[in-house]
């Protein structure tokens, strides 16, 4: 269904070099998928007009094999504005997805709400605002909201990306502000073009309203799917492709990376590279936040989230850890902290003290998200963990489920770290395996805090891969013990059988026995052995 003609379809997919709206449908979701389309006929018969599909196609699909509701705008429909009754068709469908519970693909490329109208979309309780509304609602129920800017996002319509829980923008198409450049300039005087003002990588890298930066719409809807795949929901087909592979690259470079002094982004990456299965790392928000690297993994076919710093945390990092951190608790995903600070942190002489308290107000909000976490934590210290990193990557205090330190890595509230600096030269050819106790483990090393138990242990740095996945089977059991234990209110009853073949329940405490009960327990006593004292 052409809905917005053929001239429209040119401008579309010509002009604006983007794919049709069904073209995008058919890409993201899997192939020979059904597509289960709702409300086909809305927008026919309006009193304001006909409008095929009321420029938006929703409906339900499935993706890498989870069942996902599509809601899709349609530019060929005047510019994929919404008319009252696509705010409707819109809300149905978020009905019905909150219903279900299931996924919500938001397929942005829309120029907000047709202006003409606008007095009839907003005040009603099922209109406007109620979209957004009903995002914040499903979030919060664990129903993931998904949203890819492959157009404009302009007006109230650019809220569905920024309070969708993960949201993708494309390079050069896909643009989002509350007003354009023509308001600006009406406004303060100032001409900037639509890139400067809302594009891809103002908002990947600035704003942080988008957390995937892609360079063309294949790539977005490619990254989608990656998101769907990473939700942690059961499906058939997804059990199919996660077979177990190990790492492409030998766990043996692990020991040499451990020895590297300046660590940067790049070598956290390669750290994780030979810890996930196939060296497959779904990065989170990588152009926001440049000292945290954020993602999701597999590890033995166990979905996992991965949190790693190489560089004292900014709060473009902390908020961008509290929001990882968040999806990972409501999709029940463990979280695994690599810990790496510098040892040598320095502020920076030009930093405002404003700046720096904004940052500590938003590494407190990473803080508490660490600690209100119900899933499990298991921390691990590549390089150190020196200062509030403690607190923001789940340090000791903070109590991670289970906590390991490479050989050469250092624990400390102290930013002077000379002592440890010449003790770790004098380590890297400590073998530690062979056991050799002769050292004087200095305060803040790896061997100190295993010593005092501040940590579980420390492993070789090839081994990580393989206990972390001990680690997690151990959780995963205890997880499984606690599903199918039945909610008691007391302790164990002690169940002891009478002269006459019932069952007496003993009650915890004690009890005031009555006569008749007294004499029973007496006449067992007697009758039995193993009640009666030795002589």
């Amino acid at each position: 269904m052409l809905a917005g003609g053929k001239r429209a379809v040119e401008r579309h997919t010509v002009v604006n070099k983007k794919l049709l709206v069904r073209d995008r449908l058919k890409k993201i979701m899997d192939k020979d998928s059904p597509f289960l389309e709702l409300s086909k006929t809305a927008g026919l018969g309006m009193d304001y007009g006909n409008f095929p599909g009321a420029g938006i196609v929703t409906g339900i699909g499935w993706v890498n094999g989870v069942a996902c509701m599509m809601l899709a705008n349609d530019a060929t429909m005047t510019g994929g504005t919404y008319f009252p009754i696509t705010v409707t068709k819109y809300i149905r469908a978020q009905e019905i997805s909150e219903s279900l519970h299931i996924p919500a693909i938001f397929l942005v490329d829309s120029g907000g709400v047709f202006l003409p109208l606008q007095a009839q979309c907003f005040p009603d309780k099922k209109q406007g605002g109620t979209i957004f509304y009903r995002q914040a609602i499903a979030s919060s129920k664990g129903i993931p909201q998904i949203a890819i800017v492959g157009g404009s996002c302009h007006a109230g319509g650019a809220y569905i990306p920024t309070m969708a829980d993960e949201a993708i923008i494309v390079d050069r198409i896909g643009t989002l502000f509350l007003g354009g450049p023509p308001l600006v300039k009406a406004a303060t005087g100032e001409i900037v073009s639509e890139e400067e003002l809302g594009g891809a990588s103002m908002h990947c890298r600035v704003s942080g309203c988008m957390d995937y930066f892609s360079g063309n719409e294949e790539e977005a809807l490619s990254s989608c799917r990656d998101i769907v795949a990473s939700l942690n929901i059961p499906s058939e087909e997804i059990s199919k492709d996660i077979s177990v592979q190990l790492p492409l690259f030998p766990s043996s470079d692990l020991t040499a990376l451990s020895g590297v002094e300046e660590r940067d982004r790049s070598t956290t990456l390669e750290i994780i590279a030979r810890i996930v299965d196939g060296s497959r790392f779904h990065e989170f928000k990588p152009l926001f936040g440049a000292n945290l690297v954020t993602g999701f993994a597999f590890l033995d076919g166990q979905l996992i989230g991965i949190l790693g710093h190489h560089g004292a945390l900014t709060s473009a990092d902390a908020l961008k850890g509290c929001h990882f951190l968040f999806l990972c608790d409501l999709r029940g995903i463990p979280v695994i902290f690599l810990h790496n600070s510098p040892l040598d942190r320095q502020t920076s002489a030009d930093s405002h003290p404003e700046d720096l308290g904004i940052a500590l107000k938003d590494k407190a909000k990473m803080a508490a998200t660490v600690s209100n976490m119900q899933v499990p934590k298991i921390a691990v210290t590549v390089g150190a963990c020196l200062e509030d990193d403690c607190y923001t990557m789940c340090g000791p205090g903070f109590q991670p489920w289970l906590n390991f330190a490479w050989p050469l890595a250092c624990l400390s509230m102290k930013q002077d770290t000379e002592d440890f600096k010449r003790w770790k030269s004098e380590m890297k050819d400590f073998n530690v395996e062979a056991g050799n106790l002769d050292f004087d483990f200095p305060v803040g090393s790896a061997f100190h805090a295993s010593c005092n138990t501040l940590i579980d242990g420390v492993i070789l740095p090839e081994h990580t891969r393989k206990v972390l996945s001990l680690s997690l089977s151990v959780i995963r059991q205890g997880q499984e013990t606690i599903k199918r234990k039945q909610v008691t209110t007391s302790a164990v009853l002690r169940i002891v059988e009478t002269v006459t073949s019932k069952t007496t329940h003993v009650q915890a405490g004690h009890p005031t026995l009555t006569p008749d009960r007294k004499t029973h327990l007496d006449e067992l006593i007697r009758n039995d052995r193993r009640l009666t004292p030795d002589k």
